[in-house]
């Protein structure tokens, strides 16, 4: 596993993820078109942080330890299903709109929830 550097990003091959010897879980995922930093978070979730060269590698590497400390922390932000968002969502609609608009909210997220 190579140290991530600038000559290495620019002479990577498309369709590979290249890791970095440095810190463990930050590496770079070249597609056809553009190249992206990525750090690992948990077991196998991927977490985009960027495009090289708009950022650079050594912004790359900052945010990368920023991630990873978030997760050890435990500030790491879990995904929130649907269903408890709608409920945050309309008990807050409920108190803050008028009841017309609060029924073709709820419908509307009904009509969603179903499909």
């Amino acid at each position: 596993m190579p140290r991530l550097t600038d000559l290495s990003l620019r002479s990577i091959s498309p369709n590979t993820t290249i890791w970095d010897s440095d810190l463990p879980g930050f590496g770079v995922r070249a597609g056809k078109t553009a190249k992206t930093f990525v750090v690992l978070v948990g077991s196998g979730r991927r977490f985009k942080l960027g495009r090289y060269p708009l950022l650079t590698l050594a912004k790359a590497r900052e945010k990368a330890k920023d991630k990873l400390a978030d997760v050890q922390l435990g500030n790491d932000h879990k995904p929130v299903p649907f269903k408890e968002l709608k409920r945050r969502f309309l008990e807050e609609a409920e108190a803050n709109t008028r009841p017309r608009t609060y029924e073709s909210y709820k419908w509307l997220l009904d009509r969603v929830d179903a499909s």
